[in-house]
């Protein structure tokens, strides 16, 4: 409603989007424009080498037009590296942020370019239907089993093939921020000590790095440099509490056998993933957390049966964390091969 109410200085206007490593290209780009006196400019710094330019015209830029700015561009930016979008010609000033969205994909479809200057119009780009949901969904299951186990360099491929699949389908900066996103939430999700190592807001520094990156190579390499060194930052830490973690966590069952064990709180004890402990206690025990948890309650029974003979069966049961009496006799029985009772009378004779 505002852009529509807006009084254009001529009847058409075109939409540039100008990004650099740094300023000073793009800054003398728009100036150099700013002396074509066929047009008449409003410029705005967006954020730090990235600057929109409004041209006004009185009719449709042409292609000729186009060329000569291309030109005037071109000389300006003298080899430095730069990318410029531009929109198509409008008179309807409600087509502004239409036109500044063709012109920012535009500019951004630059990090596929090889040459020093990138100069597109959106009427030049065939950008293909991507779904990017499909190639992420691809490794999904397989990626989540490499973090698990922490297998790095496995995890790495797979999103070194994810940025293959982007590159060939020319995804545009916004759709590489949602596939590295993905990637990220799933690492905090299977990988506890993630978020404590990925410091700050990760979406935050996401964005900010493919934002200001001017190739797809600095934002693919740039991703998995970080994403390796965190990787191999918490694998060197499992290794050195791979030695206590377990031995921390029998302590900690063994004082606290009769409460609910909940593999989560016993994960957090030891900073691992729940995932990660499980394997690891069953690789250096031989048991499962549950049936090592059986054998010491069980045990605990066990001396209680034989050593305190004045307190009844279902009394033991709920003493070591079984609070249903049936349930006590059935696992009781199954594990040492007689009942309760049965074990009292014998340990009593």
């Amino acid at each position: 409603m505002l852009l529509s109410s807006l009084i254009l200085p001529q009847p058409y206007f075109s939409v540039f989007v100008f990004k650099g490593r740094s300023r000073e290209p793009v800054c003398f780009c728009v100036e150099s424009l700013r002396q074509e006196k066929s047009f008449s400019i409003d410029s705005l710094e967006i954020q730090y080498g990235l600057h929109v330019c409004i041209l006004y015209s009185t009719k449709p830029l042409s292609d000729s037009d186009w060329h000569d700015i291309g030109g005037r561009i071109r000389t300006s930016a003298n080899g430095m590296i730069l990318h410029v979008g531009t929109s198509s010609s409008y008179n309807d000033a409600a087509k502004l942020r239409q036109a500044y969205l063709d012109a920012k994909l535009a500019c951004s479809l630059g990090i596929y370019n090889t040459d020093r200057l990138h100069y597109a119009n959106i009427q030049n780009i065939q950008q293909p239907e991507v779904n990017i949901l499909e190639p992420f969904h691809a490794i999904k299951e397989p990626l989540i089993h490499d973090l698990q186990i922490l297998n790095m360099e496995g995890a790495l491929e797979r999103v070194h093939n994810l940025f293959s699949v982007l590159k060939s389908q020319q995804a545009a900066p916004d759709q590489i921020l949602r596939v590295c996103r993905w990637v990220v939430e799933s690492a905090q999700k299977e990988l506890q000590e993630f978020e404590t190592l990925y410091k700050g807001d990760p979406h935050l520094r996401l964005y900010e790095s493919i934002a200001s990156s001017m190739s797809f190579s600095v934002i693919e390499r740039g991703f998995t440099d970080h994403l390796s060194k965190i990787l191999f930052d918490i694998r060197a830490h499992r290794l050195e509490m791979s030695g206590t973690a377990v031995e921390t966590i029998k302590r900690g069952i063994s004082a606290n056998y009769n409460q609910h064990a909940d593999l989560n709180t016993l994960a957090n004890m030891v900073f691992l993933t729940p995932s990660y402990l499980s394997k690891l206690f069953k690789q250096e025990t031989g048991l499962t957390l549950t049936d090592y948890i059986t054998e010491i309650r069980l045990r605990k029974a066990k001396h209680l049966l034989k050593n305190v003979p004045d307190l009844k069966i279902h009394e033991i049961g709920s003493e070591v964390g079984y609070g249903d009496p049936a349930y006590f006799n059935k696992l009781f029985k199954h594990v040492v091969g007689v009942t309760p009772n049965e074990y009292k009378r014998i340990s009593i004779v």
